[in-house]
């Protein structure tokens, strides 16, 4: 006995399922920078947050910028 094939239709729908899942991740990873956007504002926070990251981030040098 031979390999049994697949339905024709087996590859759209994993494809299918796998960009339901990017779209659902990405919805999720949406909601979570809004709401974390909106607490910050809520508390009164942006000022001291972008000084923080203006700091951390300053103080190390970018990965792209490099060359060796």
């Amino acid at each position: 006995m031979g390999k049994r094939k697949l339905p024709k239709n087996y590859l759209n729908g994993a494809v299918n399922e796998l960009a339901a899942a990017a779209n659902n991740l990405n919805n999720r990873l949406a909601n979570v920078e809004s709401v974390f956007a909106t607490y910050i504002e809520w508390m009164k926070h942006e000022k001291k947050f972008k000084k923080y990251l203006d700091k951390k981030y300053k103080d190390s040098a970018p990965v792209q910028g490099e060359e060796k």
